[in-house]
């Protein structure tokens, strides 16, 4: 995936070479009107502004190719080309014949042979050309244009000015950036809000900057020595556990610019931590480069054990005095708050411990209050799940109080678009690595006209490849029931349209939403079954996603990029099994997880009650915002996706970062 590629599925922003507003005509205006029209077939729209800014750019001719390719192109029929008639029509002996025989001719022929074979035995089918296009069923997805060399920066921006922890493919880009673009930054300029993304940002510098201007930074952008720490043990492990002498000159330099309190407090923060900082110690030859006696006495003590953890501090006061204790352990919210349950079933009351955080509540992170509350609001069986999801609240309200939005005291109306916030759910620090704009858990409203919820794949390579895709589902009566390869192959409404084991290859799952034995739940998997060793990372295209289809016409194509709920590239990440998306027949909804190295079935899915709706109705109920019914009402208006004249949640992570 190149950086370009990734900016538009994670951010749908698109790269165009640099404009000039002084070359505007009326010509170039309608040939940028006219380009918008067709990136209308593929789901996306411009704003005016844009639209303006295309017409004055040199990338006119060519954004539509580049959206399509971004999108994924399906260039490969089914095994079955006039799917789903065929196989419904089919009798199981049929089916499973050409099933046999389609493996034979690749896995049997390899396993006989020892040779690989391309393409395999497929049935013979005269295929209709299908030509048309299903109608429109969703909104048209807004994108944003930036200027070419432009996009590196604006990346760090957005992704280090989150207050969460970044995905694998965010890291890779995130040092892309600052290896291979370092010449557009300004790296003063950098501000890094959730620390644990402090780890690339530290290494990177710390093997490009001058020393001086090295430790000037970090100290800007390390609260503390605790937060160096991290940061030292992640580059010792990237530099195979050898400093050179420059470089643990300059590491000493930077932990004794901070206060000698400071340095001491966060040698010892647990036992383990404890021991892991005296082997870093030894690798950066401590003694040999400090120049402070104050910090070497500190270090003295930690090696000779006579400093006490901050946790068996806090958990030896917790026998003998609670209260004591609880006013100790408030003086850091934030581990007072992962230790919620603990404390619970160590007999604090709920109250007490609700009375010692609150004051401290603007300084707890959103996104670890959201991850508390989606886990506890899911694990109702252990009997502290509920003081938890309570105290939880009352510190979320607490959090939203003490802070300013643009919305705070105003008349407000929200957006939701092809949203379903009452479905939606909050993942925290368990959402999916894959690349989308939108966060997994999220709920996506399935069209009134639609009729069928298709789940489909592609995917290509120059070796022969075998991806599968599955439904487990339950039906009327909650009995689970599986469509896939090594299955059922039909029923209840589902149908597959044949399993593929070769490369250039496409399958769909149909599941027909208005059939009399539609399931209540359905649950989709996608695996690699090529080999064990093989991770969707080692193919060159797979992609899959769940769309909306309104008509069957036997000429109409069976994919249609413009009605997917959401698509993802799947070689970004290593694994071989993906639990992707949800169905809820009942309350017409699909909901993408993308969870890897799992593989899901429909009896096992369990949903938190705290979601996105609960999110956000505390989140304006205390700023004090009216929620209103219609746009004209209203002093502001929040869209979950890009709107022009909205705030967007999700361009300014509204549900973590403030």
């Amino acid at each position: 995936m190149t950086f370009d590629k990734f900016l538009f599925q994670a951010y749908r922003i698109v790269v165009i070479k640099k404009w000039n507003h002084e070359e505007l005509t009326d010509e170039k205006l309608t040939l940028a009107v006219t380009a918008n029209e067709n990136l209308k077939s593929l789901g996306y729209t411009l704003t005016p502004k844009d639209v303006i800014a295309l017409a004055t750019s040199a990338s006119m001719e060519n954004i539509f190719e580049k959206v399509r390719d971004y999108t994924g192109q399906v260039k490969a029929a089914p095994m079955y080309p006039n799917f789903p008639w065929q196989v419904m029509e089919m009798d199981e002996a049929t089916y499973r014949f050409h099933q046999m025989v389609h493996y034979f001719s690749t896995y049997g022929i390899e396993a006989v042979l020892g040779k690989e074979v391309q393409k395999g035995w497929l049935p013979k089918t005269e295929a209709v050309e299908r030509t048309e296009e299903d109608n429109a069923l969703f909104y048209h997805k807004t994108l944003e244009l930036v200027e070419e060399g432009k996009q590196y920066s604006l990346y760090l921006r957005k992704v280090l000015s989150k207050k969460e922890r970044m995905t694998d493919p965010e890291k890779e880009w995130v040092a892309f950036c600052l290896e291979k673009k370092s010449a557009l930054l300004d790296f003063s300029q950098l501000k890094v809000t959730f620390k644990q993304n402090l780890l690339q940002v530290f290494y990177i510098a710390f093997c490009n900057m001058e020393p001086e201007a090295f430790c000037n930074l970090m100290h800007t952008l390390c609260q503390h020595t605790g937060d160096v720490w991290k940061c030292m043990d992640y580059a010792l492990t990237k530099c195979d556990y050898h400093f050179t002498t420059s470089q643990k000159k300059r590491l000493v330099k930077l932990l004794e610019m901070y206060p000698i309190a400071d340095f001491r407090a966060n040698l010892m923060l647990s036992n383990k931590k404890g021991e892991r900082i005296v082997k870093m110690l030894e690798y950066l030859s401590y003694n040999n480069f400090s120049r402070k006696s104050e910090y070497q006495e500190a270090v003295r003590a930690l090696r000779n054990k006579e400093l006490k953890s901050w946790e068996a501090q806090a958990k030896l006061w917790l026998k003998d005095d609670k209260e004591s204790a609880l006013s100790f352990i408030a003086k850091r919210p934030g581990m007072m708050l992962r230790w919620l349950a603990w404390l619970l079933r160590e007999g604090c009351g709920e109250a007490h411990i609700l009375h010692h955080l609150l004051p401290g509540a603007g300084q707890l992170s959103v996104q670890t209050l959201n991850s508390v509350l989606v886990h506890f609001s899911s694990q109702k069986e252990q009997k502290e799940a509920e003081a938890v999801s309570r105290i939880c609240t009352s510190l979320l309200e607490e959090k939203f109080k003490c802070i300013s939005t643009e919305f705070q005291g105003k008349k407000v109306y929200l957006q939701t678009g092809d949203i379903a916030l009452e479905h939606s759910i909050l993942m925290g620090n368990t959402k999916s690595p894959l690349v989308g704009y939108l966060k997994s858990g999220m709920a996506y409203k399935i069209p009134k006209e639609a009729n069928i919820v298709r789940f489909f794949t592609y995917w290509n390579d120059k070796k022969r490849v075998d991806i599968d895709l599955h439904a487990e589902l339950l039906d009327a009566e909650r009995n689970p029931m599986h469509i896939g390869w090594n299955a059922q192959y039909k029923g209840n409404g589902i149908a597959m349209s044949g399993d593929l084991t070769v490369s250039n290859s496409a399958e769909y799952i149909d599941v027909d939403l208005n059939h009399p034995e539609a399931p209540q739940l359905v649950v989709f998997n996608i695996s690699d079954y090529h080999s064990e060793n093989w991770r969707f990372t080692d193919v060159e295209t797979c992609f899959c996603g769940l769309m909306a289809v309104e008509n069957l016409g036997e000429k109409v194509k069976l994919y249609d990029p413009k009605n997917c709920f959401f698509s993802h590239d799947l070689t970004t990440v290593p694994t071989q099994d993906i639990a992707y998306g949800f169905l809820d027949v009942k309350n017409r909804t699909v909901i993408f997880w993308g969870k890897p190295d799992t593989y899901l079935r429909a009896e096992e899915y369990q949903a938190g009650e705290f979601g996105l709706k609960a999110y956000l109705d505390i989140l304006l109920k205390s700023q004090q915002a009216q929620l209103v019914s219609r746009k004209e009402e209203a002093e502001v208006i929040l869209s979950i996706e890009k709107e022009e004249g909205a705030i967007c949640l999700a361009d300014n992570n509204f549900y973590l970062d403030i």
